[in-house]
């Protein structure tokens, strides 16, 4: 326990990596963790149950105030001192919880099949550039695969325009029924892979935003979006991704200019809910405007051929770090054991300039051929499986392109 009095600092000339650390059992922050220095954790737990009912400061780069590995529970409890509603919400502002300052930093983050929740009175703010609130990842080690959760109860801030809310990379999302996000950054909900659910509420003032996106796996809104800027977009699927307004009493309010209720550039995107439009130059539902409905039904087609595939084995080709910079290509492997097929998806972000990935695929027979065929170009090739578990290359010659291969085993 850190009491009410205690303060814990991590410096530049301090060595330490944790403020503290669970292996199991329990842990309170009740005080002050003041993490100036670089590549440091505030509270990191494998086991166990931590709780931050105080203060965590985060200035210094690449750091975590609250990071759950193994079955680990952690909660942020601290930071609303009076009643906030979704009217007042813009004016909230609070020097407890969680605060980030550093750049690309995360406040609370959830790997192996641990869960992070920000509760009722929590608050997550990020005044820091290219920082996460709250950060789910999916974790693959031999044949089995787990699933962080991270869920909003409470609120989260985010007053930097390259900053985002929340962030899955093959985890779980969830903007709980009392969750409360209120950004000025570029994304409220952003899923690379994993599934991303808004229960709760989600404005942004400024414009030039999306509240909910996905490249990869599901994104749903069954509580409110609120877009009072222009140039802004409810919901955005690219990728092999899906989108739903899934509820009568889910709700998209489209009330700045230049805006879309719901997009799908590539994916799905299916309205059940209500889109309000109260912009004339605005949008409701939109595909991309070169695309036929006959390109349509292939998205649909395309979907359903690969949606048994997210139920297979996890394989994250880039690695269980960091993916979150736009500079760097993310990729991850699908595979079904039991028919010894899968795919491999691959995306290279905006500000990414190689324009090929080399990735080391798992879980293949090694003396056995693969047939791999690029869904993009059309072209079929063979390939040994443990030329593939050596690393097998792709190419994206734009920023922002994506790779789809479909491989299945010769013969098999």
């Amino acid at each position: 326990v850190n009491g009410t009095n205690g303060t814990i600092n991590l410096t530049e000339g301090n060595n330490s990596t944790y403020a503290m650390y669970v292996e199991s059992g329990t842990a309170d922050n009740q005080g002050k963790i003041n993490l100036s220095k670089a590549d440091v954790v505030g509270i990191f737990a494998e086991s166990g149950t931590a709780e931050n009912n105080g203060t965590i400061n985060l200035s210094g780069d690449n750091s975590v105030a609250m990071r759950g590995r193994g079955d680990a529970q952690l909660t942020n409890n601290s930071g609303r001192t009076y009643e906030v509603t979704y009217d007042n919400l813009a004016d909230f502002s609070t020097e407890s919880g969680i605060i980030i300052s550093g750049n690309n930093s995360i406040g609370m983050e959830a790997g192996g099949s641990s869960t992070v929740t920000n509760a009722r009175n929590g608050v997550i703010t990020v005044n820091g550039p290219n920082s996460k609130g709250m950060v789910a990842l999916g974790v693959t080690l031999g044949q089995e695969t787990t699933y962080g959760t991270a869920t909003n109860q409470g609120i989260i801030l985010v007053n930097d325009a390259s900053s985002e809310a929340m962030y899955a990379d093959g985890g779980i999302i969830v903007n709980d029924t009392d969750g409360m996000i209120y950004t000025n950054g570029d994304y409220a909900m952003n899923v690379h892979a994993g599934t991303g659910t808004n229960k709760g509420y989600i404005r942004n003032d400024n414009g030039n935003f999306t509240a909910m996106y996905a490249e990869a796996g599901e994104i749903d809104n069954q509580g409110r979006i609120t877009l009072n800027g222009d140039n802004s977009k409810g919901m955005v699927v690219n990728g092999s991704a899906t989108a739903s307004n899934s509820l009568e009493t889910s709700r998209i309010e489209v009330n700045g200019s230049n805006s879309i209720g719901m997009q799908a550039i590539k994916g799905t995107a299916t309205n059940n809910g209500v889109i309000d439009v109260n912009a004339t130059d605005s949008t409701s539902v939109n595909m991309q405007a070169d695309e036929s409905i006959l390109d349509m039904q292939e998205m649909i087609h395309e979907y359903r051929d690969i949606q048994p595939y997210y139920y297979g084995d996890y394989y994250p080709l880039t690695g269980i770090g960091d993916q979150t910079s736009d500079s760097v290509w993310l990729a991850y492997q699908l595979h079904m054991p039991g028919k010894d097929q899968g795919i491999i998806v691959a995306f290279r972000r905006q500000h990414c300039e190689q324009k090929s990935l080399t990735v080391c695929c798992g879980g293949l027979d090694a003396a056995a051929d693969y047939e791999v065929f690029n869904v993009d170009t059309g072209i079929r090739e063979t390939y040994n499986g443990a030329a593939m578990a050596k690393g097998l290359v792709l190419k994206a010659e734009q920023p922002r392109g994506s790779v789809l291969l479909k491989y299945k085993r010769v013969g098999h």
